[in-house]
């Protein structure tokens, strides 16, 4: 079978999206023409649609948005360059993506087949532009082939090495009392001592609510040392999402206070944690509002018709008590553990400096108490 790679620079072809839809848990929201115009302006990055298409019949096999970024600073809104840029290989920007590639056959002679034409021409892209770096977030972390050892080989074939990340993935079709029934025995205990503590979980439902739970979100992040970015960004989210995928919580106590946030977005049936955390209050008072928060969202996810909520994000290989911390947290829900790759390609010829700088900066850092990630 003959295959070929069609290309469209800047913006989505025509039924891009559909095309996501037809593919069903195999695609994510940061392959759809939303997530391209979002991070076209949160991050000055020019999307990239490619698809691989049958020769006889035109039919998808593979497709991929992929961004050719360059190195943006989104507080203060300028290109960065110099040296710091130079020894990170990132002079002429790189190319990156999430929740890809997506396959549309279950035939896995067309998948390898379509995943190695597509990387041709990734390398090939990167050549032309003097790219060194190759970044991959991984598939969709639903997608059959997420740990094909097959399709691991291609990308081995091509020069790329892995690191390994994880989530828990707990299926939505089946009724609540099963779900309850699921989840550990401390969830049900703390989700009932929330619901004694917390006067209600607020949803946002206007610009002026996603700010208060940003500057709640920022008050905690802060406090770990790390950065929740400018409220632009977020704006830009918000403004930009016509369909309302994204969902924001706040967990208030009965005085007003803000004890936790939760955020998600959904799509394709599947719904994606983001964006959690707990105030100093709701540790002084000894509150686990983030059980409320997300037997909440759980519920909501649910009933907006996802059959899949992705707890999103734990270390394989924790580095520390936090990490350790997170993992169990998300166990506890009753889904399903998923390892899988995160490709990388990187020719960086300074490459060796650059690992010896962010081990440093790493151990810096933690010295001074700030978390990285």
């Amino acid at each position: 079978m003959a295959m070929r790679v069609v290309c469209r620079e800047d913006s989505a072809p025509a039924f891009w999206d559909e095309m996501l839809y037809s593919a069903g848990l195999e695609a994510g929201l940061c392959q759809s023409e939303y997530w391209a115009v979002v991070i076209g302006k949160i991050e000055r990055a020019k999307p990239i649609f490619l698809k691989v298409v049958d020769g006889d019949t035109e039919e998808p096999v593979v497709s991929l948005m992929v961004f050719h970024k360059t190195a943006w600073d989104k507080i203060r809104q300028r290109k960065l360059s110099g040296i710091n840029e130079m020894i990170r290989g990132r002079v002429n920007g790189w190319l990156e993506w999430f929740d890809g590639p997506v396959f549309y056959s279950k035939n896995k002679e067309e998948v390898l087949e379509g995943l190695d034409k597509l990387l041709l021409w990734l390398h090939s892209y990167a050549g032309e532009k003097k790219i060194n770096k190759i970044i991959s977030r991984g598939l969709a972390n639903t997608s059959i082939w997420i740990n094909d050892p097959d399709v691991e080989k291609v990308f081995q074939r091509h020069g790329y090495a892995s690191d390994r990340w994880a989530t828990y993935l707990l299926r939505l079709d089946q009724d609540e009392q099963k779900l309850w029934d699921c989840v550990d025995h401390s969830v049900r205990k703390n989700v009932n001592k929330s619901q004694r503590s917390i006067s209600s979980v607020r949803k946002a439902v206007s610009l002026e609510d996603l700010r208060v739970f940003y500057e709640v979100y920022v008050s905690i992040q802060s406090g770990g040392g790390r950065s929740a970015g400018p409220f632009l960004n977020w704006q830009i989210q918000w403004e930009e999402d016509k369909k309302k995928r994204y969902k924001y919580y706040i967990a208030q106590s009965a005085e007003g206070e803000a004890l936790g946030v939760l955020g998600m977005y959904m799509f394709n049936g599947v719904a994606t944690e983001i964006a959690s955390g707990l105030t100093k209050r709701a540790f002084e008072l000894k509150i686990p509002a983030q059980d409320m928060l997300h037997w909440e969202m759980l519920l909501d996810a649910k009933r907006s018709g996802c059959v899949v909520l992705n707890l999103a994000g734990v270390n394989p290989s924790p580095d520390d008590q936090k990490e350790i911390g997170i993992r169990r947290f998300k166990e506890k829900w009753g889904g399903s553990y998923v390892e899988f790759n995160r490709p990388r390609f990187d020719s960086n010829p300074l490459k060796c400096v650059e690992n010896v700088l962010a081990l440093a900066y790493k151990k810096i850092r933690l010295v001074q108490g700030v978390n990285v990630w």
